[in-house]
């Protein structure tokens, strides 16, 4: 087999994939892809022509930067409000990070005294514009200030996690928590950048446990002496951040999270409001019934164990996929955990948290199913797989079509990693349903074959729009979108009786993106210049397929409610947990 093409597997489940000398593991989505009709040939096709496109590339070490610079480059007061808040009402009500009160007084003392200002809060500071700039579409930040603050974080963190320093730290201090709570900050403000480029080694999740474990933060902080309650409770929500993210890099990269131990899951954050505590707090405050500002972690926090077993059962390759029972049980328990959580968040919090949540949660249903359904045509007994799996990439993918309406939206837009993975493994899960015609001819289903494939059809043409825009912005990876223009193409051919050119297809979606990235195209890719990229001929030379079947999804689609918390049920008037209502932020807004 030619060694460049992606490796086949004739196994009963995906077990990964070998790709250019690299392995992407089975929860990967090219691992799923590689199953896909037409999946080979469609990839040594878009291989023949990388050529006419950028690819992802990772970059060393840019000029240093100094505390001087990135104070110079920390925008008007009244810009890093905004991207504060945005910040706030997005990452930070689901994945604490920060006790935003003390970041509050922080930023207050720093318009003061701006010479004043630590390093340390320099640098978180930058971190969460970074990040609230990707949800402020009405602020205008420079790709260089932001470029500049993620940077000058990556090189402090080079600088502090020398061997030397680690060694001579203090790392129950306050110093040695500031210093994780910078590389989580880092690690959210990469993953909301689809341009970002990326160091290899250094900053990447398993290192963020290893420096985390280093401080002392997978200890129980009580059994930690001279520790204050603030430094306690700051602590237990770091790490539990700290599992979660190092948890969905794993997932994302296929691979099992080998730093994080479902053992070892540490104590709860305490159910309190950020305002129930300070640094002065010398008893423990009473924990709240009632929803606050770290209920969601919590919630998250107990369903940890459960979604890293799923991970480890799914991408140890070293041992034989984990026997279908055992893969049952596990669904069934990530599901009470999803419902749950939902049961807790839905009507108090904003759609952002919860559709956060969902990912969170969800993706390790799809992970856990996808294999499985593979074989459901040969083996009824997957069909309940192969029914989980096409839902759940239903309700992902649903969220995709507003991409310029909410923060959600945004971020699979513009985000990377986990924001960028899941959505391409749903679309290829549907792309594989809807090229096997045999779920849409039972004689139970085909009074609904109309509307059921047409949904995930639309479903699928709405992502590629997502991802064409994606390019626009800068994105350099294409292969989602060449790949499953690809199918599409297919798809809409076989619909009308007519087969396709491969080789034209591949080569006019590649010309596509080669335009886009050039920014010859100031708009992305309408519906006629979309079934123009993917073009389809018969073998008589006939066109096939019609604009319809490129046509962009313009409503949201109702899915199962046991996988997702439908619109109809979100409170648009609720106020995020995190948020300008809060009493406490009133002086941060109005600049006292």
């Amino acid at each position: 087999m030619n060694s460049r093409l992606i490796e086949r597997r004739d196994s009963f489940t995906a077990r990964g994939t070998f790709l250019r000398g690299r392995f992407y593991g089975p929860s990967h989505w090219i691992s799923f892809y590689q199953h896909l009709p037409h999946a080979e040939s469609d990839y040594a096709l878009y291989q023949d022509h990388e050529s006419l496109v950028g690819s992802p590339s990772t970059v060393g070490s840019l000029s240093r930067t100094n505390s001087w610079k990135l104070t110079d480059m920390i925008p008007s007061r009244e810009v890093s409000n905004q991207l504060v808040l945005a910040y706030f009402r997005t990452f930070e009500s689901v994945l604490r990070v920060l006790h935003v009160p003390s970041f509050i007084r922080g930023c207050q003392q720093y318009w003061k005294a701006p010479q004043d200002a630590r390093e340390e809060f320099l640098l978180q500071l930058g971190l969460v514009m970074a990040i609230g700039a990707t949800f402020s579409p009405q602020v205008t930040v420079g790709d260089q200030c932001i470029a500049l603050w993620i940077d000058s974080a990556q090189d402090w963190l080079r600088d502090t996690l020398t061997e030397a320093n680690i060694n001579n730290s203090d790392t129950t201090s306050s110093s040695g928590r500031e210093m994780v709570q910078i590389f989580c900050l880092l690690v959210e403000a990469r993953q909301t950048r689809n341009t970002a480029k990326k160091r290899p080694g250094l900053i990447s999740a398993d290192s963020l446990v290893r420096a985390a474990e280093h401080v002392g933060l997978h200890i129980d902080p009580s059994k930690l002496p001279g520790l204050s309650f603030f430094e306690q409770e700051t602590r237990r929500r770091l790490w539990a951040t700290v599992q979660e993210l190092a948890l969905q890099a794993a997932v994302d990269e296929g691979r099992p999270s080998l730093p994080l131990r479902i053992d070892d899951n540490g104590p709860a954050p305490l159910n309190l409001a950020d305002e129930q505590f300070d640094t002065h707090t010398t008893i423990t405050p009473l924990a709240r019934d009632d929803f606050t500002h770290t209920s969601i972690q919590i919630a998250l926090h107990k369903s940890f164990p459960i979604r890293l077993a799923i991970a480890s059962a799914i991408n140890d390759v070293s041992n034989d996929v984990c026997p279908y029972e055992q893969a049952l049980e596990m669904s069934s328990r990530i599901m009470a955990e999803s419902r749950e959580v939902f049961a807790q968040i839905q009507g108090r919090d904003s759609a952002f948290a919860v559709r956060l949540c969902e990912l969170l949660l969800h993706r390790f249903l799809l992970t856990l199913h996808a294999p499985f359904a593979l074989h459901a045509h040969a083996d009824p007994t997957r069909y309940y797989s192969r029914k989980v799996a096409t839902e759940v990439a239903t309700s992902i993918l649903r969220h995709c079509s507003h991409v310029d309406t909410d923060d959600f939206a945004r971020l699979l837009r513009q985000g990377s990693e986990m924001f960028a993975h899941v959505p391409v493994l749903a679309a290829s899960i549907l792309c594989y349903d809807l090229a096997d015609a045999e779920p849409f001819s039972s004689t139970l289903v085909q009074v609904a074959l109309p509307v059921a494939r047409t949904s995930l059809q639309k479903l699928v043409e709405a992502y590629l729009h997502v991802l064409s825009l994606r390019i626009l912005g800068g994105s350099e990876e294409v292969r989602p979108y060449v790949l499953l223009s690809a199918q599409l193409a297919r798809i809409a051919a076989a619909q009308a009786g007519q087969t396709i050119d491969n080789r034209l297809v591949i080569t006019r979606t590649m010309q596509l993106c080669q335009r886009m990235q050039r920014g010859q195209s100031a708009e992305p890719p309408t519906k006629g210049q979309q079934v123009e990229s993917a073009l389809t001929h018969s073998s008589n030379g006939d066109s096939a397929g019609s604009g319809d079947s490129f046509a962009l999804m313009t409503q949201s689609l109702s899915s199962d409610p046991t996988f997702d918390i439908g619109a109809e049920h979100l409170d648009n008037g609720v106020s995020n947990s995190l948020s300008e209502q809060d009493s406490w932020m009133i002086g941060f807004l109005q600049n006292e």
